[in-house]
């Protein structure tokens, strides 16, 4: 579930209750390994760089949405019956050459915004620097994953699928 304003129980219900339940499913069928799509929200709060090695660094976890997917992300890498992947994708949006979205949450209530301030002169909007975001087309993503789920030698391993050039929110505003 990915929804940051979605409640405990919804959250623990979709995302750690419901990552038990594959995990268990994986064993039954003795899956050859257990891809998991987590999201870079198992970062939290930590200040400062996140790498793919990393997972339970001390961070706080804001929200339902962060905590549950750290909680699922731990109850696959804990378990030792199957081999697993964990992939991490930033903020998904959008097919990169058609701009086709099938999403009305998230960052998507931004984009509307965006839209409604279209009317105003096409100026550039000047506002203060509140820091960095990571906005990926949901083809990268799975182009990458479509790799990485056939490489050979990976199993144990967490992969950021994210921009390697985080945007600002000015540029994501200007583009």
């Amino acid at each position: 579930l990915y929804d940051v304003t979605a409640d405990d129980e919804e959250s623990i219900a979709a995302n750690v209750d419901g990552t038990r339940h594959v995990i268990e499913l994986a064993e039954d069928i003795e899956a050859g390994c257990l891809h998991h799509v987590s999201s870079v929200a198992v970062a939290g709060d930590y200040a400062g760089t996140f790498t793919e090695d990393m997972f339970d660094a001390g961070q706080r976890l804001i929200t339902p949405y962060h905590r549950t997917k750290f909680e699922s992300e731990r109850l696959v890498r804990t378990q030792t019956d199957v081999p697993w992947r964990v992939y991490r994708p930033a903020i998904v949006v959008g097919n990169s050459v058609t701009g086709e979205m099938d999403k009305i949450d998230g960052p998507y209530y931004f984009f509307k915004a965006l839209q409604r301030l279209s009317a105003l002169p096409s100026l550039p909007f000047v506002f203060p620097d509140i820091g960095d975001t990571n906005i990926v087309p949901v083809d990268y993503v799975a182009s990458a994953m479509a790799h990485l789920v056939t490489a050979p030698g990976l199993d144990g391993h967490a992969f950021h699928l994210v921009n390697p050039v985080p945007q600002s929110a000015r540029e994501v505003y200007n583009a």
